[in-house]
């Protein structure tokens, strides 16, 4: 039966919410039919929308960067080892079909194809979003704040405050970001797209992809090599690691289960969290003293009546001859730099928040404290997955 143009998906990005919810629908009513459900997969929706980004316990992880190499038929892009070579056996059964007369050459987004995008490193890309917060956090906000933060233990202690600020649009930490929205599918490097189309264009993918000659020679295809395709950008494949297709490729380099491939080619990713923020926050505090040495504190400005008079005594004489009280923030010398407890107890704070965790605040003290003794009776990554397991049993969702 041929589908009226007016039932052809055509939602796009910019659309009102409303707009865009029904057609969204019919792109959902029309397109998902057309791939086979043991073959396709969905990354907006349900317990796929983290596949990559969880183990088996469903912890966040990264991928080993070591792992990771150049397709040969687009060597700017890269991918996990197995799934270059999968994917490159898949390429090559393509232009068989072509050869063969198996699949028309004829106006299909199958010729010539090679891939668009790929692996994109996911630790650039978190450090840019940290970035970012801390940027906006040393700048004004900590302004607005006035002499609260004089010391490097102030920046820290408000930016535990300001947190809350963050969290309404984005993670803090790495691996609160692995698994977010923000973190691309490509960062897993289980991923290939042989088209560098927008998925939020459903007239694009209906009539580009879905409805092309050769998508269910595609379709096959994919599903011989071990590979799924999204169902909401249907030009991209993802390595599914369950699949005996996709194993016999593992099984090159010695990757005999799912649970092998994570243990090998993965990691946590809370191992790096206090990697990246630790030298992130002494950097930026460090950049706010080089750049306001001085909080500058008029005698009209309203604050509390004890911290004024505590000011007043301590900067007496500036205070008297000039109404404005000139404070020095102190700068953050290398035998003061604090040490894995001080950044254990900011982590485990942080998680907390951003894991929206309700606990007193004595049960929050004890938490830590606990997580201290672990450090001192074992070790720094210890004390880490303590305050991740805690974080885990206990997240909000």
């Amino acid at each position: 039966m041929k589908i009226k143009k007016t039932n052809i998906p055509n939602a796009a990005n910019g659309m009102t919410s409303l707009a865009a919810f029904g057609r969204r629908k019919r792109y959902i009513l029309r397109a998902y039919p057309l791939i086979d459900e043991a073959n396709g997969i969905n990354f907006w929706y349900g317990e796929e929308a983290l596949f990559g980004k969880i183990d088996k316990q469903a912890y966040p992880i990264v991928v080993k960067e070591e792992f990771i190499e150049p397709f040969d038929s687009a060597p700017q892009y890269r991918a996990l080892n197995f799934v270059v070579d999968a994917f490159e056996a898949f390429l090559e059964h393509i232009n068989k079909g072509f050869g063969n007369g198996v699949i028309s050459a004829i106006d299909t987004f199958l010729l010539g194809i090679t891939p668009k995008k790929a692996y994109e490193d996911p630790l650039t890309a978190y450090q840019n979003l940290l970035s970012s917060h801390l940027e906006f956090y040393s700048g004004p906000w900590v302004e607005r704040l006035k002499g609260s933060v004089k010391t490097f233990e102030d920046f820290v202690n408000q930016f535990i405050e300001f947190s809350d600020v963050i969290l309404q649009k984005s993670p803090i930490t790495f691996s609160d970001y692995m698994i977010s929205d923000r973190c691309s599918h490509r960062y897993t490097g289980l991923v290939v797209e042989i088209k560098d189309f927008d998925s939020g264009d459903d007239k694009t993918k209906w009539n580009q992809i879905l409805k092309d000659r050769n998508f269910s020679f595609f379709q096959n295809a994919a599903r011989k090599f071990g590979f799924k395709i999204d169902y909401n950008a249907p030009w991209r494949l993802i390595a599914d690691v369950t699949t005996k297709e996709m194993k016999e490729y593992m099984a090159e380099y010695q990757i005999g289960s799912v649970e092998d491939l994570f243990e090998q080619y993965y990691e946590r990713a809370h191992t790096k969290d206090i990697d990246f923020l630790s030298p992130a926050m002494i950097s930026y505090y460090m950049a706010l003293v080089s750049r306001n040495p001085l909080i500058k504190i008029p005698k009209t400005l309203s604050i509390n009546t004890n911290v004024r008079s505590s000011w007043r005594n301590q900067y007496k004489e500036d205070f008297s001859k000039t109404g404005i009280l000139r404070i020095r923030r102190k700068p953050l010398l290398e035998a003061e730099i604090p040490g894995d407890k001080f950044w254990l107890e900011f982590y485990f704070r942080v998680r907390i928040k951003e894991a929206g965790v309700r606990w007193h605040l004595h049960l929050v003290r004890e938490k830590i404290n606990h997580s201290k003794r672990l450090y001192d009776l074992f070790d720094f990554d210890r004390a880490m997955r303590y305050i991740n397991n805690q974080i885990f049993e206990n997240a909000r969702g």
